[in-house]
C-alpha cells in the first residue's frame, strides 16, 4: 500500500511539472467546447467525496438555480484548477467541511462570467502569507510541506489557468 501511495505521490508531482512547464512555455490552449456545468460539478462531487468521508469530512457542491446547464468554455481546464483547489481544501482540513459553489458573478448578453468559491474549515492562511499562495514553489512555511506533502504548483497553475480564461483567483482567509 505504501508503494502504492508513494508512486501516487510522485506521479501527481511529475504532472504538476509538466503541466507547469505547457503553461511556461506557452503550449496551453483554452478551449472553447460545449460542456454541462451540473455534469463537471457532479462529478467533481464524486470524485472528492469518498476522500472527505475518509477525513471524517462533510463535503458538498451547490449549483446556483440561476446558472445554465450548458455552457460553452474550457471544461477540462476548469476541472483541472477545481482538482487542485478542493484537493487543497480537503488536505488542510481536519475537522469540519468543504463546500464547493458555483454562481454567475455576471452576465453580459449572452456571456456568464461564473464563480466557483471553495469553502473549508481547514487551518487558514495568515495574511502575511497571502500573497505568495499562488506563486509557483511556495507553500506557506516548510513544515507545511512536511506535513501536508505537495510541491507549491497545484494553486500557481491554477493561477495561471485561471488567467488564460479571462478570470481572476483569489482568497478569503483567516487562521
Amino acid at each position: 500500500h505504501s508503494i502504492q501511495t508513494s508512486a501516487g505521490v510522485l506521479r501527481g508531482v511529475i504532472e504538476n511539472i509538466l503541466d507547469f512547464s505547457r503553461i511556461e512555455a506557452g503550449k496551453v490552449v483554452i478551449d472553447r467546447i460545449d460542456f454541462d456545468l451540473h455534469n463537471l460539478v457532479s462529478d467533481m462531487t464524486n470524485l472528492f467525496m469518498h476522500q472527505a468521508r475518509t477525513k471524517g469530512l462533510k463535503f458538498s457542491s451547490h449549483v446556483d438555480p440561476n446558472v445554465p446547464f450548458q455552457l460553452i468554455g474550457d471544461s477540462f481546464h476548469i476541472r483541472q484548477v477545481l482538482i487542485n483547489l478542493v484537493g487543497n481544501a480537503i488536505k488542510f482540513t481536519s475537522d469540519g467541511s468543504v463546500e464547493l459553489r458555483v454562481s454567475a458573478a455576471s452576465t453580459v448578453g449572452s456571456r456568464i462570467r461564473l464563480r466557483f468559491e471553495i469553502e473549508d474549515t481547514g487551518i487558514g492562511i495568515a495574511d502575511e502569507d497571502k500573497t505568495t499562495l499562488f506563486e509557483s514553489f511556495q507553500q506557506v512555511d516548510a513544515s507545511t510541506t512536511r506535513k501536508f506533502g505537495g510541491t507549491g504548483l497545484g494553486t500557481a497553475i491554477s493561477r495561471q489557468l485561471v488567467e488564460l480564461m479571462d478570470g481572476e483567483i483569489g482568497l478569503d482567509s483567516e487562521l
